[in-house]
């Protein structure tokens, strides 16, 4: 699992990555719910590259399905790797995304558990203080 401490950053601007468009809105409603501030949200590989080299730099944290699509996300959690932007991996095929990313992000499943989901967050990604 990538050891980046983000707590102490106080992070709270986070990257969603997932190809489940009611999920994707979800995820970004209790993100705000937590104080958190959504970067960017992309369904597809190519789209989510995009959003990583535009907002990579202010990016504290992304959340990524590691299937989007037909389309493995891989090339996405080695950019987040490259890039040191820690992730967390929501996924309905677990044994494909321990092959992508191994030990290196936390994997919830789906269907998402939001009270695991919001707990997980919480020790990756507090809330910025006002």
């Amino acid at each position: 699992m990538m050891q980046t401490d983000i707590s102490e950053n106080a992070a709270s601007r986070i990257l969603i990555i997932e190809d489940e468009t009611l999920l994707s809105i979800e995820l970004e409603i209790l993100l705000e719910e937590m104080g958190h501030q959504v970067v960017g949200v992309a369904s597809h590989v190519e789209r989510a590259l995009e959003l990583i080299s535009r907002h990579g730099p202010e990016t504290d944290l992304a959340i990524l399905d590691v299937k989007l699509g037909t389309s493995s996300a891989r090339p996405v959690a080695q950019r987040l790797e490259t890039l040191g932007i820690p992730y967390l991996v929501l996924t309905g095929a677990r044994a494909v995304a321990e092959k992508i990313v191994g030990d290196r992000a936390p994997l919830l499943s789906k269907p998402v558990d939001f009270n695991v989901l919001r707990n997980t967050l919480s020790r990756l990604a507090p809330p910025q203080a006002a």
